[in-house]
């Protein structure tokens, strides 16, 4: 039977929002005079209590890797520090059995003015490692980064792709007896993320316990065997990590509309095209079909006839596909100051689960009129397949276009 590496028992955290501590005399006399105002009210009022985590119990056997996941805000960043002891919980208690090694944010754990090198040997030391042990990992961590040519150079001039990919190699190559991995890995590249996850079903077949945050489904399918979903500071569901993921899509499904909302990270506009506003509409959030409708403004003096398309990036920012009405011989006329709505309907969105972002591009025969970078941020679910039949998770093609298939006896 394999041992308990992590058991919670109705573990919580408290944090209470407002304002705390004072730099000046007066400042602690204001608090103290609010204190004494509010001192009838009821303490839930005045403490202004916020629970993180609440009443949570878990087991995770060791050598399993486990991938949390839910919404922002659910409180998976809290649980994780409370398993790293970087915080302590308000209530219960949580169990730990080995090393603990954690890369929760960028540099975690390291001295910004110290070399890659010497963060090596500081990170294995806190782990309780000698030194002989670090020297036989060295060439092997300093090759898996891939930043050889930087190892002796300090981190506070790594790049933040550079300091995922030391802190990576380093928490997973001195053999922690558990390794804790939030979300940072995706701010490092598509090859260098490939390798990671590959690192980490390497690390559970060593009967090491791998905890895994992170919000591309497709990659806790690929590397954890069972997942936790939280919600609002407590738990779900728990158990292995199809029946998690369906419910935490089933739940996106029921509350979860496509934000309306039109919030693109970067702006391009010129010549007095604007977009004013645009929307997604689905039924549900498999998105298929896909309706977008979109509102624009010409401010200028002439007539535009414009052609339009939005592109598809996975959360790795690589190109996937894009949708453009020039390809179909379609433009679409809009006269001097005024306004015009466009649709495009998408019956069927053949993408392999994950999160994509589209970007909106608008242009006329005399060049790029505005464009609008990460506009919407979709989710393609399971479900999405439902229609055509059983969908093969991983398979490492972003699309899967419909066919249809015969056969004659020969």
């Amino acid at each position: 039977m394999p041992s308990i590496a992590i058991k919670a028992e109705n573990l919580s955290k408290c944090y209470q929002l407002g304002q705390f501590g004072a730099s000046s005399l007066r400042e602690e006399a204001s608090h103290l005079i609010r204190r004494l105002r509010t001192r009838g009210q009821s303490a839930e009022g005045a403490k202004n209590d916020f629970w993180a985590l609440k009443n949570l119990n878990f087991e995770i056997e060791q050598g399993d890797v486990v991938g949390i996941i839910g919404r922002n805000g659910a409180g998976k960043s809290t649980l994780l520090k409370l398993i790293s002891r970087i915080t302590t919980p308000s209530q219960g208690e949580i169990r730990l059995r080995g090393k603990v090694a954690a890369l929760l944010e960028v540099g975690t754990g390291f001295h910004q003015e110290l070399t890659g090198r010497e963060n090596i040997y500081l990170n294995g030391t806190i782990l309780g490692m000698k030194k002989r042990e670090i020297d036989r990992k060295l060439d092997e961590i300093i090759a898996f980064s891939g930043i050889e040519k930087h190892i002796d150079t300090p981190v506070k001039r790594y790049s933040s792709g550079m300091n995922v990919r030391l802190g990576f190699a380093v928490a997973a190559h001195l053999e922690p007896d558990i390794l804790i991995v939030d979300e940072v890995l995706a701010v490092g590249d598509l090859e260098f993320q490939k390798k990671c996850l590959s690192k980490m079903q390497d690390i559970s077949g060593h009967g090491r316990t791998v905890l895994f945050v992170s919000h591309n489904m497709s990659s806790i399918r690929t590397v954890c065997r069972n997942a936790l979903l939280l919600s609002a500071g407590q738990i779900e569901k728990q158990g292995s990590v199809d029946e998690v993921i369906d419910a935490y899509m089933q739940g996106a499904n029921n509350t979860q509309r496509l934000a309306n909302e039109f919030k693109p990270v970067s702006v391009h506009e010129s010549g007095g095209l604007r977009l004013l506003t645009a929307a997604i509409e689905s039924e549900t959030a498999t998105h298929l079909p896909l309706e977008m409708t979109l509102r624009l403004e010409n401010q200028s003096r002439e007539d535009y006839e414009i052609g339009a398309s939005f592109a598809f990036r996975n959360n790795n920012n690589t190109p996937i596909l894009q949708v453009f009405s020039v390809h179909q011989n379609t433009r679409f006329k809009i006269a001097a100051q005024s306004r015009a709505e466009i649709r495009c309907r998408v019956p069927s969105l053949d993408l392999v689960p994950g999160e994509y972002y589209i970007n909106l591009l608008f242009d006329h025969k005399a060049g790029e009129l505005c464009t609008y970078k990460s506009a919407f941020l979709i989710n393609v679910e399971d479900s999405s397949f439902q229609k055509y039949g059983h969908m093969m998770h991983a398979t490492g093609f972003p699309v899967l276009p419909q066919a249809q298939w015969s056969s004659l006896p020969l």
